[in-house]
């Protein structure tokens, strides 16, 4: 049995009780997702880039409440393998987050790639959600609509 000021404090940051309390499989999926994040931070960071999986991506829009993750079975062992890979070079990092009215920041050789008649034009939308929700600045927003990560090893592949 939850704690009732704990289920409050879910109900006010936004978190539905259906999704955290009614469908463990998703709970368990975020849980284990956050956890690789986290792997994938220390590896980053103390053992450098090149020890980092450029693949891997965090499916979730937010991350759980520590409470919940606390109680996360296999929180002492999560079982987290990430693929090491190579990372983006960086044309191909900045296509991967520069939306398409910023083309011309890129060489001309890439700016086609961001037209409507592209092979990858989905993933340059020209209508998307942004969540002001808490954003005092006007660039501070949130895209709503995910990105495809793997877009530069979809373009270019490893040489």
């Amino acid at each position: 049995m939850r704690h009732p000021a704990q289920v409050d404090f879910k109900r006010s940051v936004g978190c539905s009780q259906s999704f955290l309390l009614k469908n463990p499989r998703k709970q368990r999926g975020l849980f284990q997702s956050y956890l690789e994040g986290l792997h994938w931070v220390m590896r980053y960071y103390f053992r450098g880039p090149d020890h980092a999986s450029w693949s891997w991506y965090y499916p979730f829009y937010h991350a759980p409440m520590a409470f919940d993750l606390a109680n996360y079975d296999k929180l002492r062992n999560p079982e987290i393998s990430l693929e090491i890979g190579r990372a983006f070079r960086p044309f191909q990092q900045l296509m991967a987050v520069l939306p398409s009215s910023s083309k011309t920041l890129l060489p001309e050789c890439y700016q086609g790639l961001f037209g409507t008649e592209s092979p990858i034009a989905h993933f340059y939308p020209r209508k998307f959600v942004v969540d002001m929700d808490g954003v005092k600045v006007p660039w501070g927003g949130m895209t709503l609509s995910f990105a495809c990560i793997f877009l530069g090893t979809m373009i270019f592949p490893s040489t």
